[in-house]
């Protein structure tokens, strides 16, 4: 089995809740890793099969993408190096859309010159940026039917499934495709990853894309009392496409506390909320009498 997370942290929480079920077993036991990861490493593993990234395979770190390769596009564009930055962004997004790969006239946000000097520069250096490894796999998987992925794969998890993009998508079908047997963990009402184009509809197409299928709702929340859950319910139902879920509080659950702020704009929110953050964890630091209330809160 092969357990698919949104975010390293989400991995290794993952992990640890595998290893304390299976109590130091080994047999049976899933592997578990980001998304990007699993990229990386089939990538890596095919490296001899594809040719549409630089050989052999190395990943650009932080370091070399802000100090190196940025400030080497900044100069050979002369542009400055914010806007170099939001066609990295665009570039970045039209590969978590697929507008990389649609077939009308234009469709891509990145600027053509600066995608010129990108190829130009990256195959003079040889790196790849993490920012494109699912969409070089996705390319691998749709001209290679004799890739030989990590595994075998006969069940897949996929964690977060909300947080899905266009592009992670069509990997996961792909390897649905290949016949393992997909199980997708997620809630549409909880996508909220739209700065990296999450796609809600992925999870809500789910049993029409794979078909036959069987939906398992997990109906009661432990997480928040009734006042809470009331207002979140009347947030979510502002999205007339959501779909609709048997939900109800834990039959222990209090009336809860809601407290809703209001800013004049972005930048006294941001102000306002980190500000808010900083008291909590000195609250909860503190152990106050008020814990509880601040958990609801938060």
């Amino acid at each position: 089995m092969t357990a698919l997370t949104f975010t390293r942290a989400a991995a290794g929480e993952l992990r640890a809740r595998v290893e304390k079920a299976l109590e130091g077993k080994v047999a049976g036991r899933p592997k578990i890793m980001t998304l990007h990861s699993f990229a990386l490493r089939n990538l890596l593993r095919n490296a001899k099969l594809i040719d549409s990234i630089p050989q052999p395979l190395r990943i650009a770190d932080d370091w070399e993408e802000r100090n190196i390769i940025e400030e080497d596009l900044k100069a050979i564009l002369t542009k400055p190096i914010t806007e170099i930055r939001k066609d990295f962004l665009a570039l970045s997004a039209d590969w978590d859309t697929l507008r990389a790969d649609d077939a009308t006239p234009n469709p891509l946000k990145a600027d053509a010159s600066f995608v010129g000097a990108w190829q130009q520069h990256r195959a003079i250096y040889g790196y790849t940026l993490r920012a494109e490894l699912v969409y070089q796999l996705k390319r691998a998987l749709e001209q290679r039917d004799d890739l030989d992925l990590q595994g075998p794969i006969e069940h897949l998890l996929v964690d977060e499934y909300q947080d899905l993009n266009a592009c992670d998508l069509s990997v996961i079908a792909r390897l649905g495709a290949k016949e393992a047997s997909v199980y997708a963990a997620g809630d549409d009402d909880q996508s909220i990853y739209g700065f990296r184009h999450a796609n809600p509809e992925g999870i809500r197409r789910f049993d029409k894309e794979y078909n036959p299928s069987v939906d398992l709702p997990l109906a009661t929340c432990m997480r928040c009392d009734i006042d809470i859950m009331d207002l979140a319910r009347f947030v979510a139902d502002l999205d007339p496409a959501r779909l609709r879920k048997p939900w109800k509080p834990r039959d222990e659950a209090g009336t809860g506390l809601v407290r809703l702020l209001r800013f004049d704009n972005g930048d006294e929110e941001a102000s306002g909320i980190a500000s808010l953050w900083v008291k909590c964890r000195i609250v909860c630091r503190r152990g106050s009498s008020g814990l509880g209330d601040v958990r609801q809160f938060w």
